[in-house]
């Protein structure tokens, strides 16, 4: 993992848009746990999602964002296209798309995963199917966990495509993180001013500040949050990794990766899919003084294997199935307790919403 180094704080935001509730905040987050995407009005294409934020100038959006070159190593994260709207996924599989069920839509005739590998929209890729985690029944306010799914694409994506192993263990708390999406974006101490695309994606850091237990599976880590420091706010404490490297996220980075950097290389580690408010904190998107998270992909690789093994294409010698990269684990404290993940922690409630 990356040791963060002492530096100024400061912020980047995303946003998605939808207030939940996470077990265990209470002492930190009396807050509004924001999970989903809520730029509505203020965007061009009037829809929510999430996207990578710039900090306060100096940085700018246009210094996030990833060139379409298929040598990236973000090559593999495209834009969902739901309904014509953008949202973001990441290949596990030349096959399977990675990305939040509350953003898969129903139709998969109205869903396309589009990559930009070598250009704008290099690759456009219809979706067979659309498998969300069985245990997601829609938004639901005193439950935000199992926001994930899988869109099986109906052919597969290039061959040469760079497929990022999915990390397993040595998860903890304070480790960097990098977050790649098509969000929306903007200045931290603005909000989001710059409308999400389907060919444009960034990238930003963060910590992760807090480790979330499952609310079933004791001993089990299945989410993640963090804050966006800057502007004199660091309300789940650490150190912030600068004005022109942390983020947080805004409409249209729903779905979209983070990745650590592991032994041999980047490997998956979550699926973004939330913002929150803190008690006494500013309210609005994507700003200084907010926060986000998301689910742990580790948590649902048994889902994740058996989707993956009965969608497998017949007679295709070259399928590749997810890989999965083991990190020794590291001693992890889950939010707001001062025990380790699977000891019992208070729910929080807080005020919710969808886009």
């Amino acid at each position: 993992m990356i040791q963060v180094p002492e530096l100024p704080k400061r912020p980047s935001v995303a946003d998605f848009g939808e207030r939940l509730r996470f077990p265990a905040v209470r002492r930190r987050c009396a807050a509004h746990l924001l999970c989903g995407a809520m730029l509505a009005a203020t965007l061009a294409h009037g829809t929510v999602a999430l996207a990578v934020m710039a900090g306060a100038e100096p940085d700018s959006p246009a210094s996030r964002v990833d060139p379409n070159f298929a040598a990236s190593t973000w090559a593999s994260v495209g834009s969902v296209v739901q309904s014509g709207n953008p949202y973001t996924g990441v290949l596990i599989s030349r096959h399977h798309v990675l990305t939040a069920a509350h953003v898969a839509g129903d139709d998969p005739a109205k869903v396309a995963f589009v990559l930009n590998a070598g250009g704008d929209a290099s690759h456009h890729l219809a979706v067979k199917a659309i498998h969300r985690h069985p245990e997601w029944k829609g938004f639901d306010p005193k439950k935000p966990n199992d926001d994930i799914a899988i869109l099986e694409l109906a052919e597969a994506a290039p061959a040469q495509m760079l497929i990022h192993p999915i990390v397993t263990g040595g998860l903890r708390q304070g480790m960097e993180f990098t977050a790649v999406g098509y969000g929306a974006s903007g200045h931290g101490d603005v909000g989001a001013t710059v409308a999400s695309t389907a060919t444009v994606k960034r990238v930003g850091r963060n910590n992760v500040d807090r480790l979330i237990p499952d609310e079933t599976v004791p001993g089990r880590i299945e989410g993640f949050m963090f804050d966006f420091d800057g502007g004199g706010y660091n309300f789940l404490g650490g150190d912030g990794l600068g004005n022109d490297v942390e983020t947080t996220f805004a409409g249209g980075d729903s779905g979209s990766p983070s990745f650590i950097h592991a032994p041999g290389g980047w490997a998956l580690f979550g699926i973004n899919t939330f913002i929150m408010s803190f008690p006494d904190g500013p309210t609005k998107s994507s700003t200084f003084g907010t926060g986000g998270g998301g689910m742990i992909v580790a948590a649902y690789r048994e889902w994740i294997e058996q989707v993956v093994r009965s969608t497998m294409p017949a007679a295709n010698a070259d399928f590749v199935p997810p890989r999965w990269l083991s990190v020794p684990a590291a001693g992890v404290t889950c939010a707001g307790t001062g025990k380790s993940c699977g000891d019992h922690a208070p729910a929080h409630h807080a005020r919710t919403h969808r886009p």
